[in-house]
């Protein structure tokens, strides 16, 4: 892993992207929600994913962000039938 790249911007933005896939049942937050999250300017929160690409924190897959090792998984109940 590049942990050169990796500091405490790159930590708040990592820990806004699972906590918002925590509440909106594993979507993906926008650059926007994550500018608010993480405190930071919208082309540091691009930057700042872009290097947890890198460094193998996170995946991009178009504009979905995903938690390398992460998993949604329901926890609601199903429908009686």
């Amino acid at each position: 892993m590049f942990l050169d790249m990796v500091n405490k911007t790159s930590v708040r933005v990592l820990k806004a992207i699972i906590e918002y896939k925590e509440t909106h049942d594993g979507n993906s937050p926008s650059y926007a929600a994550i500018k608010g999250m993480a405190r930071v300017a919208k082309a540091t929160a691009f930057q700042q994913v872009l290097n947890l690409v890198q460094a193998g924190y996170l995946r991009k897959n178009g504009s979905q962000i995903e938690v390398v090792n992460g998993a949604w998984q329901y926890n609601g109940e199903f429908p009686q039938v």
